[in-house]
């Protein structure tokens, strides 16, 4: 009786991980996606279909390709294979054009789940163009000194 009750208990647990593990999943600012060996799409959260405007239908069970035409002619799906094959995990920043809003920025950590792959991205345009216009301001301010410092030097 006792074993019984300790086996319900734990497939409880085990049911309580997986419930919160998929409210994660859903429920992250980032996008997660899990591919099959062949990048097929497995699985995908509700940011990376909020991004792609997807339905989660449209996606699952496609090819990486299928989705994102041209893809294997890029470095990136050249990584995710390697990833696939050797386990280890790479950190990609990609710029993708985008029609309406123009380019945005995004890191990308593929690693392997499974036999396959796992892959988490972020958008970074903000960081990006902050990092941009902070070098913009320390070039200037750098130029604009440069002429009075040269005064005080000749003094």
């Amino acid at each position: 009786m006792e074993q019984a009750k300790k086996q319900i208990d734990i497939k409880k647990d085990q049911e309580d991980n997986l419930s919160w593990q998929a409210s994660f999943f859903d429920n992250a600012q980032e996008a997660f996606i899990i591919f099959d060996k062949d990048l097929r799409f497995v699985d995908v959260n509700q940011s990376f279909l909020q991004v792609l405007h997807f339905k989660k239908k449209q996606v699952v069970g496609k090819l990486i390709t299928d989705i994102i035409p041209g893809l294997e002619e890029t470095a990136r799906y050249r990584i995710y294979q390697k990833v696939i094959r050797t386990g280890i995990p790479e950190i990609i920043d990609n710029v993708v054009p985008h029609p309406s809003i123009g380019n945005y920025s995004t890191r990308i950590h593929a690693f392997k789940v499974g036999d396959g792959l796992g892959v988490a991205a972020i958008d970074i345009t903000d960081l990006k163009d902050a990092i941009e216009e902070l070098n913009t301001f320390s070039y200037k301010a750098s130029h604009d000194m440069r002429s009075p410092l040269a005064t005080i030097m000749g003094l």
